[in-house]
């Protein structure tokens, strides 16, 4: 059965099909307009007026301003592998058809400046608003390492809205002019191309992390900000990691030198990294996709604790094959909303999102507890782990990832650690074999954290 990852990248495989063959059909069928001289060629005829009639200048300097916009989707840090799919495809599909034909190719012979022109336009366009993730990011990270986290959100969005307007126009042209089967033809491809499209411009690989742990009993251990507190140690020091949300609690839970030292998290706190951008020796061609691609992750916790949460209902009774397809209909409800104008889409009722919708809807859901010996009391509220276990075991969209704190420094890796940890959390015997534990360790006499490496690359895997 495939897990939620794999029916992600189905999605993105089966769009990348579906954008190929929509594109070179409506491709086509503007070549047809074109030359029938229909609206588009119309507007060219206006646009050339003050260049003394010559179309190519207009086409060129928008088409160039397209292509300015996809070089900056190219290099957007979260978009990078997306981009470049949709650049092959585009290539294949409707780059192929251009070159048979010569229309843009040839007039791109012709004037050359006024595509350059075009391209500049569209770059800077697109680049003014670029952001850094949308924070700052710290001045000791170089020029290379930025790159990995610099978005041009606003280059990607203009992109496909150009895109959008000209298909969509060209579809409502070519139903006037072609009333046959053809015209539906070339409708249903638009409608596919829009939605393919709208999955490569929003789709990204950042795994959606929900974390929940029991109350902190006294305020004596605080489990969020210590688990929290070293995973941002961990990808500071390895992985250019930075604060997004809530930084001074965040600080203060990295740099805490015990328990009590540690904050609370009374708001929502976030860092960022890039796992792909870890310093190391070894070579080949894994490390040079890792260098050139790299991964960007965001990791917040809204410090959820047991007792906040919904009723869990262990059994969701609904077998894997329909989760899965639910997932997928998620995945593609959200790239077709988007064809619906946002002063529409804001209108429209909207419900709230609840609690467990999040942890329907998490990647993995993140518990943090203790690791407790055999003779240790057991913190309220804990038993709601057992549920959350068993409600996502047979859930391939949902992976459930246990994290225990204050567990001796030198077994974080001991498998008998793993078992007694889960079992002293009240984790039944079903559910003991599938749930992954990482025991994490701070405060200790070598002063150094432990398990946090594991356990981040576990979160973001």
């Amino acid at each position: 059965m495939l897990d939620k990852r794999q029916v992600e990248v189905a999605i993105v495989v089966v769009s990348l099909v579906a954008l190929a063959v929509s594109a070179r059909v409506v491709t086509v069928g503007i070549d047809q307009l074109w030359a029938a001289e229909r609206l588009f060629y119309g507007l060219a005829n206006v646009t050339a007026e003050p260049v003394d009639g010559n179309r190519d200048i207009p086409v060129l300097l928008f088409v160039g301003t397209l292509f300015g916009w996809l070089v900056l989707f190219v290099f957007d840090g979260t978009k990078r592998i997306q981009a470049l799919c949709l650049v092959a495809v585009g290539t294949v599909s409707v780059g192929l058809f251009l070159s048979e034909t010569g229309r843009i190719l040839d007039a791109i012979g012709r004037h050359p400046t006024s595509f350059v022109v075009g391209t500049i336009i569209g770059v800077g366009t697109g680049a003014v608003p670029a952001r850094l993730f949308g924070v700052k990011t710290p001045d000791s990270m170089g020029l290379v390492d930025s790159l990995a986290w610099i978005q041009f959100d606003t280059a990607a969005a203009w992109f496909r809205h150009a895109i959008s307007v000209i298909v969509l126009v060209a579809t409502v042209d070519y139903l006037l002019l072609v009333q046959s089967v053809d015209g539906v033809v070339v409708a249903a491809s638009s409608l596919v191309l829009l939605v393919a499209l709208s999955v490569f411009v929003k789709y990204d690989y950042q795994r959606n992390v929900v974390a929940v742990s029991p109350p902190d009993p006294d305020d004596s251990k605080k489990y969020q900000p210590y688990v929290f507190g070293g995973l941002y140690d961990e990808a500071k020091r390895n992985y250019h990691g930075f604060t997004i949300e809530s930084p001074g609690a965040l600080l203060k839970a990295q740099k805490a030198s015990s328990l009590n030292s540690l904050p609370d998290f009374e708001r929502m706190v976030a860092f960022g990294f890039a796992s792909g951008i870890r310093p190391t020796t070894a070579g080949g061609m894994s490390q040079l996709g890792a260098k050139i691609l790299p991964r960007t992750g965001r990791l917040q916790s809204e410090g959820v604790a047991t007792g906040e949460l919904p009723t869990i209902h262990s059994e969701r009774n609904e077998n894997e094959t329909v989760l899965l397809l639910k997932l997928a209909g998620r995945r593609m409800y959200l790239h077709i909303v988007t064809l619906v104008p946002r002063v529409v889409r804001d209108r429209l009722p909207n419900r709230g999102v609840t609690m467990k919708d999040k942890l329907d809807g998490a990647d993995v859901v993140l518990l943090i507890g203790p690791t407790l010996e055999d003779d240790e009391p057991i913190p309220a509220g804990v038993e709601v782990f057992d549920h959350i276990c068993t409600r996502y075991a047979a859930d391939p969209t949902t992976e459930v990832v246990l994290a225990t704190t204050e567990a001796p420094p030198d077994s974080v890796e001991s498998h008998t650690v793993k078992i007694g940890a889960k079992k002293n959390l009240q984790i039944g015997d079903d559910n003991l074999s599938y749930t992954k534990v990482y025991p994490v360790s701070r405060f200790g006499k070598d002063g150094e954290n432990h398990g946090f490496e594991p356990l981040l690359n576990e979160l973001l895997e």
